[in-house]
């Protein structure tokens, strides 16, 4: 299926721009998928392809994932017109100052995913945590917690510098 060429989503001051237009996301979740799936955590082909085909042609122009997305399904995405905002999970839910590894843990696989990644058109950026909980928050501390997502996205930009990162 050929479908629109794609440049990546970048930003331009305020806005977001792919071409050099204006873009706006008008997106839908993509996932999670049950347990049972496993990696790569998506549905079979035929039925990815599905999905993305009515995805697209509800108008939608994004996707956003739980769980970073294989070279096939960018691939699709990009065929598609369609961008991908993806998930990277880790243990945001849990003390992560605490349990020691988590943060590095976290870094690594987001910076390894992202390099995995690099540059693909479809691929407009990482989501580095989902909805940390405001009681770990004030346990923790704000300025800890932002100073955790400073670094995790720093280590996603070494991989691909041109991604657009967000919480």
């Amino acid at each position: 299926m050929a479908g629109p060429a794609l440049d990546r989503v970048r930003v331009a001051g305020r806005r977001l721009v792919r071409a050099g237009h204006p873009w706006f996301a008008r997106g839908v979740c993509y996932g999670p998928f049950p347990v049972a799936t496993g990696p790569p955590w998506f549905p079979d082909e035929a039925t990815l392809r599905r999905d993305l085909d009515a995805i697209a042609g509800a108008g939608f122009n994004c996707l956003r994932t739980y769980h970073p997305p294989t070279p096939e399904m960018l691939d699709s995405c990009a065929e598609r017109g369609l961008s991908v905002l993806a998930g990277c999970p880790w243990s945001w839910h849990i003390d992560f100052r605490a349990e020691a590894g988590i943060l590095p843990e976290a870094r690594c696989r987001l910076a390894a995913e992202a390099a995995r990644a690099a540059g693909h058109p479809a691929l407009a950026g990482w989501v580095v945590a989902n909805e940390i909980e405001g009681t770990l928050v004030r346990w923790l501390g704000t300025g800890f917690v932002r100073d955790a997502l400073e670094t995790l996205v720093a280590a996603g930009r070494v991989a691909d510098p041109e991604a657009l990162f967000l919480y």
